[in-house]
C-alpha cells in the first residue's frame, strides 16, 4: 500500500506544479504567445523595406523628342503634347483591363493633387477600344476626379512612344521633350517620385 500512497503523492505534486505554472506563466514557450507579444506577427511586415520607386525611372540625357501623334479628350477633340507646351506633363498610358494600371491610378490622382501648384499636368491616356463609354464610368467609380479622360482607342499615340506593355509613364518637360520614362506600375505619390516629377517635368 505504501507504493500507492507514493504514486498519489507524486500525482498531487505534479498537479500542483502545473497549476502554479498556469497561474504564473513560468516555463511557457508557446510560439503563438511569442508572436502575439511581438505585435501579432506583423513585425516582419513592418520591417519590410519600402521600394525605391525611382530606381526604375529612366532619365533621358539629353531629353528625347515627344510624340506628335494626337489622342482625344473627353469631348472627342484631338489633343497632342504640343497643346501642353510650356508646362510639365506626366503622360501615363493605361487601360481599364490592365490590373497594374488600375492599381496605380489612385496614386496618379494623388500625384496630380501634389503637383498642381507646380503647373504640372497628369495626362492619363486610355487605350480602351470602347473609349469614353468605358473610361468615364471607371474614373467616376474609383473617384479619380483629378484625372480627366484622355482616349487613344486605336492605340496610335500609345505606339508612337518608345516601350512595350502597360502601364508606361513619361515625364515631359516644358519644351515638350521626354525627360524620363517609367515602365511598369509605381506609387506615384511616393515622396521620392513626386520630387523626381517636379525636377524633370518642368
Amino acid at each position: 500500500m505504501r507504493w500507492i500512497a507514493l504514486i498519489l503523492l507524486v500525482a498531487v505534486i505534479a498537479v500542483a506544479a502545473a497549476l502554479y505554472g498556469m497561474m504564473t506563466g513560468e516555463g511557457e514557450d508557446d510560439p503563438l504567445r511569442v508572436v502575439a507579444a511581438g505585435g501579432g506577427g506583423s513585425s516582419a511586415e513592418s520591417a519590410r523595406p519600402v521600394p525605391d520607386w525611382t530606381a526604375m525611372l529612366e532619365r533621358h540625357t539629353p531629353p528625347q523628342p515627344g510624340s506628335a501623334v494626337a489622342f482625344t479628350d473627353g469631348q472627342g477633340q484631338p489633343v497632342s503634347l504640343a497643346d501642353f507646351k510650356g508646362k510639365g506633363v506626366v503622360v501615363n498610358l493605361w487601360a481599364t483591363w490592365c490590373g497594374p494600371c488600375v492599381r496605380e491610378m489612385p496614386s496618379l490622382d494623388r500625384l496630380q493633387a501634389a503637383v498642381a501648384d507646380d503647373g504640372i499636368q497628369v495626362v492619363a491616356v486610355s487605350s480602351d477600344r470602347e473609349g469614353l463609354l468605358k473610361v468615364a464610368p471607371f474614373l467616376a467609380q474609383h473617384r479619380l476626379y483629378r484625372l480627366p479622360p484622355y482616349l487613344d482607342p486605336k492605340g496610335d499615340f500609345t505606339r508612337s512612344l518608345a516601350g512595350r506593355g502597360l502601364p508606361r509613364t513619361y515625364l515631359i518637360n516644358a519644351a515638350g521633350e521626354i525627360a524620363a520614362s517609367y515602365i511598369g506600375p509605381a506609387e506615384w505619390d511616393d515622396p521620392a517620385l513626386v520630387a523626381a516629377v517636379r525636377e524633370l517635368a518642368r
